[in-house]
């Protein structure tokens, strides 16, 4: 279904191009494909699982919407709301989870319909200037299959002048799958974790090592991106 059969319903609609890798490339590399041969000043991403339902002027804003459940047995949508949450990731092994917001961030908005600052967000499905992302390094492509791009995203663009807010009124429908039909490696998200850790948490990585007892195996080479975090601080 997603060779002949899809290009075929795809023919009815002109601006859709797709575009296939030679060989798996993962969630990050995928999305970078994607990415370098798009051309608009205003880049979106989202998961082949998302359904965008009807319905930023800041360049430095990461902005992503809220998210309803769509149940992966029926396919129908199930109200999650959220619009009183931001996401936040844990010591644990850096992923998200969602989280009240504190009273601060109420206080701090003027009306239910603006803006929530978060920590991190889900890396799915979010809309970011091009001149930004490009600024940031885009992803680190030494992470493979999928994870920790979320957070890696969320810390360069708090840590470089920007936020990541999520916006509440705007709603995307997400299926959660139960499992994942893809095989992988053992742990691909610590070893994608690990690279986030090594260069952007100075001391603060240890809190996550503690968690993993500190096997942080082969996470390759993070020369380059510890580079990357130099210059912008400049």
């Amino acid at each position: 279904y997603l060779k002949k059969p899809l290009e075929k319903y795809f023919n009815s609609f002109p601006k859709v191009e797709i575009i296939r890798a030679t060989k798996r490339q993962g969630l990050t590399r995928a999305r970078l494909l994607g990415y370098y041969l798009s051309t608009s000043p205003i880049v979106v991403f989202l998961d082949s699982h998302i359904e965008c339902f009807p319905g930023n002027e800041d360049p430095t804003r990461v902005v992503f919407p809220s998210i309803e459940v769509i149940a992966d047995d029926e396919l129908h949508t199930r109200c999650n709301s959220n619009v009183n949450q931001n996401v936040v990731f844990s010591f644990k092994d850096l992923t998200f989870q969602w989280q009240v917001i504190s009273t601060a961030e109420m206080n701090r908005r003027k009306d239910d319909a603006d803006p929530i600052r978060s920590p991190t967000m889900p890396g799915g499905l979010f809309a970011i200037s091009r001149e930004f992302f490009d600024k940031l390094g885009t992803y680190d492509p030494g992470l493979d299959y999928w994870g920790g791009e979320n957070i890696e995203l969320s810390f360069k663009a708090w840590m470089c002048g920007g936020s990541v807010e999520m916006v509440t009124c705007s709603h995307i429908g997400h299926i959660f799958r139960r499992t994942n039909p893809i095989p992988l490696p053992p742990n691909p998200v610590r070893k994608n974790s690990i690279r986030v850790a090594e260069v952007w948490m100075d001391d603060y990585k240890n809190y996550f090592y503690e968690r993993i007892l500190y096997r942080l195996g082969n996470y390759g080479d993070v020369t380059e991106r510890k580079q990357l975090r130099e210059r912008l601080k400049m």
